[in-house]
């Protein structure tokens, strides 16, 4: 539920209460007007049969003089008067001041405003005869004034209700606009997106929210930057290192192993009682020769130097196929590569050799599938401007891992770094049960030379 929804509800349930309050407040009037109208029209028709009586001479058959005494003036409403001899005569109506003009109101209406009814009783005694005049209230016409005004002041209420949600729902919809670019702006940094920017906004505190994300943005891209440049040089300088180790290895250790080797042929030849010795000094120098052909083999792939990217991966491949002769290994290289990696030889390599050892550590696959090849960056990938790209894809159909519990290994981590330090994306996707599949975007020019 948005923020925007739940103002919205909030200021439409608002409008309702002060609705209902409006209508609640609006009946308590009109119920209170009507019943001091009636009370009003009671005491002054009262009042004048008072002033009739003391004008009035009445005898048994004085039919104008008795008509007169209880029709009701002009002045006074919302009444029926009824005289009632007290002799047994016949009840004479009086005149009734309206009809039923309260059926056009609606009977919720009338319900609520209705007064408790009201009856007066007034017994007048003369010399001839005597008689009670019953007054009863009648507030039809009263109810139907009330609810007229009612009705105008309800169509009041809910207009000027309407007109405030209206204005109101305008002005957050105004301010609450930018609130989805601003979350987008967050999630692009989430993303590792740090050259996202938010425009500028009419609301000075939206302003101030924005001008404070974008000097955020700027200052982890410039660290991203920064750290990115520091990776990627601590990875030149342990590459250059090994390289240099491994010709330290090669032409030291590798030179002096020969020569060693040579004396003892020499040595078997000039001495036959020797020859078990020297058997064993030869044997010595093979396995070191073994030994440090690996060791220069992982520091740094001579292939990769003299014959390139494609040549250094096959042969790596081969290898790791013979030490893990239950797993097939497939490697589909673009032609193209090899024009466009440059200095990136070497971080692609040491990320395909790192994911090899995780599969043979951990996966438990049958099959390997590495492929590279030149593509155009997604946007899920992308991380500068760069289209063109280098897209690595390394899949195996092992064990996979559950990524929300199961936290990557230095080995990843390693990997991340590479990729990042070429201003690239890495990628893992993996299910327990489903196999692994890394991905590794380099865009071409963002490769450092």
């Amino acid at each position: 539920m948005s923020l925007q929804f739940r103002l919205n509800l909030v200021i439409a349930l608002s409008m309702v209460l002060i609705v209902g309050m409006g209508t609640v407040f609006t009946i308590y009037s009109a119920r209170q007007s009507i019943r001091e109208e009636i009370m009003s029209s009671v005491n002054l028709f009262l009042q004048s049969i008072d002033f009739r009586l003391s004008k009035a001479e009445f005898t048994k058959d004085s039919t104008l003089t008795w008509q007169s005494l209880i029709t009701i003036p002009e002045q006074t409403r919302h009444l029926n008067v009824y005289l009632v001899p007290l002799e047994g005569q016949p009840i004479r109506p009086a005149e009734i001041s309206n009809g039923d003009g309260a059926s056009s109101v609606p009977d919720w209406f009338v319900w609520w405003v209705k007064p408790e009814p009201l009856t007066k009783i007034r017994v007048i005694k003369t010399r001839t005869t005597a008689f009670q005049i019953i007054i009863y209230d009648n507030p039809n016409d009263e109810i139907v004034e009330a609810w007229g005004e009612a009705r105008g002041l309800f169509g009041l209420i809910v207009l000027q209700s309407l007109l405030i949600w209206m204005l109101v729902h305008t002005m957050l919809g105004r301010a609450l606009k930018p609130v989805p670019v601003i979350l987008d702006g967050l999630e692009h940094i989430e993303a590792g997106d740090y050259q996202q920017r938010l425009p500028g906004f009419s609301l000075p505190e939206l302003s101030k929210i924005s001008a404070a994300f974008n000097h955020t943005a700027f200052a982890l891209e410039k660290a991203h930057r920064e750290n990115r440049n520091l990776t990627r040089r601590s990875l030149s300088v342990q590459e250059e290192e090994r390289r240099i180790l491994s010709q330290e290895l090669h032409d030291d250790l590798g030179q002096s192993l020969t020569g060693i080797k040579a004396l003892a042929t020499s040595i078997a030849k000039q001495n036959e009682n020797s020859h078990y010795a020297v058997e064993s000094i030869l044997s010595i120098c093979d396995h070191l020769f073994s030994v440090v052909r690996s060791m220069m083999r992982r520091l740094r792939p001579t292939l990769l130097d003299e014959l390139g990217l494609e040549a250094s991966l096959e042969d790596m491949i081969g290898i790791w196929r013979e030490q893990n002769p239950t797993v097939q290994a497939t490697l589909h290289l673009d032609g193209a590569i090899e024009s466009f990696s440059g200095a990136a030889n070497i971080h692609l390599f040491r990320i395909v050799q790192e994911s090899l050892n995780n599969i043979a550590r951990h996966a438990k696959a049958t099959t390997v599938n590495i492929n590279l090849e030149m593509g155009q960056t997604t946007k899920t990938d992308r991380v500068c401007n760069s289209m063109n790209s280098m897209i690595l894809t390394i899949t195996d159909n092992g064990c996979g891992y559950d990524p929300d519990t199961v936290n990557p290994g230095f080995g990843l981590l390693g990997i991340r770094e590479r990729a990042e330090s070429l201003g690239g994306r890495f990628r893992v996707d993996t299910r327990t049960g489903r196999g692994t599949t890394i991905r590794v975007s380099v865009p071409c020019d963002e490769i450092p030379a």
